[in-house]
């Protein structure tokens, strides 16, 4: 018997096991059929709540994302190790980057 989406939306997380394998929900994730049917908030919804936590997130895989995405008009910074963000360090980065149109300055 196949359950409704309704009947699924309504189950605890535990109850959904075994009604649909990681692979299936990769491969509809991956497919066209996915574009079609998924709304930009249910998209946005899985791409901000797939993360596990802070471990997931660093600067590789947010230059990926804005790479991935041709994203031109932001770039990521991370902080030294001291989490200080001094003016080399900027500097450092945003030479890095090929920036050359923008000056740090200290305040």
């Amino acid at each position: 018997m196949t359950k409704t989406d309704l009947e699924i939306q309504n189950q605890e997380p535990e109850e959904w096991k075994g009604l649909i394998s990681r692979e299936q929900f990769l491969d509809y994730w991956r497919s066209s059929k996915s574009d079609e049917e998924l709304s930009a908030d249910d998209r946005n919804e899985l791409f901000v709540s797939a993360p596990m936590g802070a471990c997931d997130v660093d600067k590789k895989t947010l230059d990926e994302i804005i790479s991935d995405f041709c994203i031109e008009n932001l770039m990521v910074i991370e902080a030294n190790d001291d989490n200080e963000f001094t003016k080399e360090h900027f500097d450092k980065e945003l030479k890095d980057y090929g920036i050359t149109n923008l000056k740090v300055v200290e305040v």
